[in-house]
């Protein structure tokens, strides 16, 4: 199996613990599958199973060897964990108040399945 990137913009469902408190999130998903299209597939329901809503494909690729030389050390954690457990998704997201596009807005980062890891950069 290949292991493949998919960049979604999401937001929390009512199910999501997320819900009152954050606008949105860039979510980066690390799965294999034997296919792009079936990555893309199980990015989306990974998504939805963690009571998220996806609002856009923004991007999706398949990892080579040099995509995870320039992974910074929470990307390569997530690349870690989805070679673990197949599957692994990392939020970057804004908090409610802050609902405008913009990667200003961005105020927190995690890993919905970890603690947040407070952040004022961007994604």
């Amino acid at each position: 199996m290949k292991m493949y990137l998919i960049h979604l913009r999401a937001i929390p469902s009512r199910g999501a613990k997320e819900y009152e408190t954050s606008g949105g999130a860039y979510v980066d998903v690390i799965t294999s599958a034997a296919s792009l299209e079936e990555a893309e597939a199980k990015a989306v329901a990974h998504i939805i199973d963690l009571h998220w809503i996806v609002e856009e494909n923004i991007s999706s690729l398949m990892l080579l060897p040099v995509h995870l030389s320039r992974m910074d050390s929470v990307a390569l954690a997530t690349y870690q964990k989805a070679l673990l457990q197949g599957i692994s998704a990392f939020f970057a997201g804004r908090s409610k108040v802050e609902r405008p596009e913009s990667e200003e807005n961005i105020v927190y980062v995690s890993s919905i399945e970890a603690p947040v890891i407070q952040s004022k950069g961007k994604h």
